[in-house]
Order: C-alpha cells, then sequence, then structure tokens
C-alpha cells in the first residue's frame, strides 16, 4: 500500500509531535516540510529524517511528492493556506482555530468542496476513546434527553510562551478561547450531537499575561517584542435551537488550587 505523503506547513511545536505521529503510521510519512525559520526547519527535518525543506508554502505545494499537507502556523494564516492547499491539489489537515472569523471558515469549506480533496481540523479530542464511548452511550439513549452540559479547561499558569504570536490578538485572533477552548467546547457539542446555537452570552478576562505572567513551558516560536492583548480567562453560556445550553470555561492562568483541570 502507498504511503500517504505529508508535508508540514510550520515548524513548532506541535509540527514536532505531529511529525513523530505521522511517521509512526504505517500508512503514512512526512516527506517535506516549509517554515520561515530556516533553523527550525532543517533542525525538525533532521530530527524526523524529513527529505525535503522549503522556503515557502508556494514551494511546498508545487511538490509533486506531497499528497496532503499538515498546517500548523499562527491563527491569522489558517484560512488563507488551506486555501491554497486545497486549490493546489492537496489533503488538508489544519489546526485549530478552523479561521479567524465565519466567513473565513466558510470560504475555506467552499474551498474543499470544489477540490474534492479531504480537509479535517485538528479537533483531536473527538478520536479519544473515551470520547468515542460516551458519544455511543448517549446515542444509544442512556443518559437520556441532554439538556444542560459543561465544558472546561483550568490552567494555573498555562499561557504559551510570552513574548510571542499566541498572546497577540492579530495574529492569533483571541487567547485561551481559540487555544484550548476550542477543543472543549468541539468536543461537548459532539457528545451531545447538537451544533446548532442561536445565542451566546460571554465574557473574556486578560488579568495575568498582560502583566508578564502565568507562562507555561509551550511554543518554540521566537520572542518579539509582541503584545499581549488577548484573553487568558474566558466563560461562555450557549444556548441551542432545542433549548439545551453549554457552559464553557477556559482559562491560561487563574488562581486555583490544581495546576491543571479538564472535562466535560
Amino acid at each position: 500500500m502507498k504511503k500517504i505523503q505529508f508535508g508540514l506547513i510550520g515548524a513548532g511545536q506541535i509540527a514536532d509531535i505531529s511529525a513523530g505521529e505521522i511517521n509512526d503510521h504505517a500508512a503514512a510519512q512526512v516527506v517535506a516540510i516549509q517554515d520561515l525559520n530556516q533553523g527550525r526547519c532543517e533542525g525538525l527535518a533532521a530530527k524526523h529524517d524529513i527529505e525535503h525543506t522549503f522556503a515557502s508554502s508556494e514551494e511546498l505545494l508545487a511538490c509533486d511528492k506531497v499528497d496532503a499537507v499538515y498546517i500548523a502556523v499562527p491563527n491569522k494564516f489558517h484560512a488563507p493556506l488551506a486555501i491554497q492547499a486545497l486549490q493546489a491539489g492537496k489533503h488538508v489537515i489544519l489546526e485549530k482555530p478552523f479561521a479567524m472569523n465565519r466567513p473565513q471558515a466558510e470560504e475555506v469549506a467552499a474551498a474543499a468542496r470544489v477540490s474534492g480533496k479531504c480537509f479535517t481540523l485538528g479537533m483531536n479530542l473527538r478520536f479519544l476513546e473515551e470520547v468515542q464511548r460516551i458519544r455511543s452511550v448517549v446515542e444509544e439513549g442512556e443518559l437520556g434527553e441532554v439538556y444542560h452540559a459543561k465544558a472546561y479547561w483550568f490552567r494555573r499558569s498555562g499561557i504559551p510562551k510570552l513574548g510571542t504570536w499566541f498572546g497577540n490578538k492579530e495574529l492569533a485572533g483571541a487567547g485561551a478561547i481559540n487555544d484550548i477552548g476550542v477543543h472543549y467546547l468541539d468536543a461537548c457539542l459532539y457528545l451531545m450531537n447538537n451544533f446548532e446555537p442561536v445565542s451566546v452570552s460571554g465574557v473574556t478576562y486578560t488579568k495575568f499575561g498582560n502583566r508578564g505572567l502565568g507562562e507555561g513551558d509551550w511554543g518554540n516560536s521566537d520572542k518579539e517584542d509582541i503584545t499581549f492583548d488577548v484573553d487568558d480567562f474566558a466563560s461562555a453560556l450557549i444556548k441551542m435551537k432545542n433549548g439545551a445550553t453549554v457552559h464553557l470555561e477556559v482559562t491560561w492562568a487563574c488562581q486555583t488550587a490544581e495546576e491543571n483541570r479538564q472535562g466535560i
């Protein structure tokens, strides 16, 4: 069986992890990588025995050895690169969040339909064994009517590396809500099998990152003189079309006894 040959766009920490996972799969292999940081790109290529390195996404997408691309770059570039890859005839796995806004996401979905290629998002919680089990229990009606759910991820001190794109609204769109909140919101809605919200009320706070506090150990991006202007705490109440509700709370940093707590 021919292996699916992947190209990575982005050579950050998540790309490092994903390259290892792809190469461990019997039906896949990473053959190319691109990043604007040449040193990081070449370092990851050497670590994972990746044959081709490119300076631009255009060069990687023009490589006929690449069947599919995994896009792991700052959020601002998610939608444009996904569309570019689909139009180049590549299958696409796009890191979360999907896009900076709904119109962008709809453009990507339209491009995927036109291309006929496979497109998916990195919503990996859906594929956990326990999530699949609970989804089956819900579908079989063993829990009865699911009319309220809570989804949460609380980090005491877990802001990605300060001074990088993660904390900048122009590049990231938002903070904790975009970085970790989307994972548990998606998994929660998936478990409920309910994706029709009619109203959302919520609040975001920036209390620690803007003061240089709460940094965790995530991120390989180079530090720059970037303003931290995104949320490090977010809370929302989402009402669904059928009357069900979802309470979502996420923090990158907060005053809590536990270092990390997450669940649905």
